[in-house]
């Protein structure tokens, strides 16, 4: 048998990752018992999932709970983060140059060869 933990447990092990109480809200909201392993595991899910949490909130996270920077995880978030926000700009297409206005961040989240590989 699973043992439950309580929501005010939950709200101290979120605490302890550097999450404000009003988002360890809606975190547990969106997973409950869940977010053991969602933060433990792939905390760049919440970016996707929990209004209020995008890519920098959940690579923050992520470093603090010990995710890699080369993660598999964040490589796929940090490509849609900069691609979402490219496309509220109104691109349809962006370079992959590192001296491009439009999305240096690539160079933030990973290099270009990883990128390839991945796309």
């Amino acid at each position: 048998m699973v043992e439950k933990k309580r929501p005010a447990d939950a709200m101290i092990f979120l605490e302890k990752y550097g999450i404000t109480s009003n988002l360890a809200v809606r975190i547990y909201q969106a997973y409950g018992q869940e977010i053991y392993s969602v933060i433990r595991e792939n905390p760049y899910r919440m970016a996707e999932e929990v209004p209020g949490i995008g890519f920098k909130i959940a690579d923050e996270i992520a470093e603090r709970v010990g995710i890699r920077t080369d993660s598999d995880f964040r490589i796929r978030c940090g490509i849609l983060y900069c691609l979402t926000g490219a496309s509220t700009l109104g691109h349809t297409y962006l370079p992959l140059g590192k001296n491009s206005s439009v999305m240096p961040i690539s160079y933030w989240v990973l290099h270009r060869s990883t990128l390839r590989n991945m796309l």
